[in-house]
């Protein structure tokens, strides 16, 4: 890799694949049969990673953002040599039906920023703005709630709790 170039690599977490106790082998039987590249193992081997790109959705059975993490052997990422991005969150609103509801993906979703603060994220982006090819998933344009709980103008301290606006 050319050492003028950035490099940043996304992965999803063990828990996203059914798998919330971590890596175990190559998938078994029925079931998500993705592997997850190890984010540990990258941020303490590769020297030519700049940027962890991460991506955590709220599925079904998923409890909190701290479980969802260790999946994923979160306490043993090198966080010193790159930063971490939330490089993709968002709230299903049907198949699974997660959040059926606009405004409680909004809450929800604001509360998952300011919780992944505690685990050392440095950067969010949320999916997305306006796919109409993921109908699945709550958008700013079908829930406006979204990109008001999510706008720094309503919460500019992304580390604090959300406050509901007035």
């Amino acid at each position: 890799v050319a050492s003028q170039m950035l490099v940043g690599v996304g992965v999803f977490t063990f828990a996203a694949v059914g798998r919330p106790n971590g890596p175990d082998g190559l998938p078994r039987g029925a079931g998500d049969p993705r592997v997850p590249l190890r984010p540990a193992q990258l941020s303490r081997s590769s020297q030519a990673l700049d940027l962890l790109d991460v991506h955590v959705y709220q599925t079904p059975g998923w409890t909190t953002l701290e479980a969802d993490l260790q999946s994923s052997e979160w306490s043993s990422i090198d966080f010193t040599r790159m930063p971490v991005i939330m490089g993709e969150f968002g709230a299903f609103r049907e198949d699974p039906a997660v959040f059926p509801v606009a405004d409680k993906a909004a809450t929800a979703m604001a509360a998952q920023v300011s919780a992944s603060c505690s685990f050392n994220f440095s950067g969010w982006m949320f999916w997305t703005y306006d796919t109409v090819e993921q109908p699945r998933l709550w958008d700013f344009v079908t829930a406006p709630e979204l990109l008001q709980a999510l706008s720094p103008r309503t919460h500019p301290d992304f580390c604090a709790p959300p406050t509901r606006p007035t």
